[in-house]
């Protein structure tokens, strides 16, 4: 009776563990991948990204679940020291404004701790086109927006 019950829960345990099943992966570093589970063909953007490492998938914490990435150019611009790296935050969809439905995009972009799961910094707007430089700081208009030492 006791293997049995053993016999069960593990078959429930099993059941119930789900993998998730990724529709785009990018390498980051050696050891860890960018994944996204959802792929939008009205939008043509990714949704839901994940963290692999280790063979663990691991959700951004702080990432809004209905935000994307660009499905055409995806550039992460990993930090020196590959603790961060930047990804794209897109907030789009369709609006009525009383006479019709209107699309409206929002292009925004944060940092991602890799060792955390999480973002460090989010919505740059109009600072996603800095750069990372030697010091692990990245940089917009000769300004530090975020210090990753």
């Amino acid at each position: 009776m006791k293997k049995l019950l053993i016999l069960i829960v593990l078959m429930v345990l099993v059941s119930c563990s789900k993998e998730i099943k990724m529709v785009k992966i990018i390498d980051i570093t050696p050891n860890c991948k960018l994944g996204f589970s959802r792929y939008d063909k009205n939008t043509d953007l990714y949704y839901q990204p994940y963290l692999i490492k280790n063979g663990e998938t691991l959700p951004i914490k702080n990432y809004p679940i209905d935000n994307g990435c660009n499905s055409g150019y995806i550039d992460l611009k990993v930090s020196p020291n590959k603790k961060h790296f930047i990804i794209e935050n897109i907030i789009k969809g369709y609006s009525n404004d009383g006479e019709g439905e209107k699309l409206h995009e929002n292009y925004l972009c944060s940092i991602v701790n890799i060792e955390g799961d999480s973002i460090a910094l989010g919505s740059l707007q109009d600072r996603c086109d800095g750069e990372w430089n030697n010091k692990n700081q990245f940089v917009f208009e000769n300004k530090i927006v975020f210090d990753g030492k």
